[in-house]
């Protein structure tokens, strides 16, 4: 529960100072306090197997950025693909 509120802590943080740096009320130095360093998209067929694997990225220290993206394929495979991308600051 606590690393839940760090990352919701975390995600308000980032969207504040996005909000402030477009504003120009914040410096640049400021910002880059949570420059992301790396960054990696994670993808399944099953949202379960998804949900499980961006659980073992969090704790490993990567932070989910954005929404979850789900993919249709009507031309071969007719299957759903769920996409997550996650990055570290």
């Amino acid at each position: 529960m606590k690393k839940m509120l760090f990352v919701f802590m975390m995600l308000a943080s980032v969207i504040a100072l996005n909000a402030q740096t477009a504003k120009g009320s914040i410096t640049s130095s400021a910002f880059d306090a949570l420059k992301i360093i790396d960054y990696q998209i994670v993808e399944s067929h099953n949202s379960k197997k998804l949900t499980a694997a961006v659980k073992v990225l969090m704790q490993q220290g990567w932070v989910p950025y954005g929404p979850v993206a789900v993919v249709f394929d009507p031309t071969i495979t007719y299957q759903y693909t769920y996409v997550q991308t996650m990055v570290k600051y």
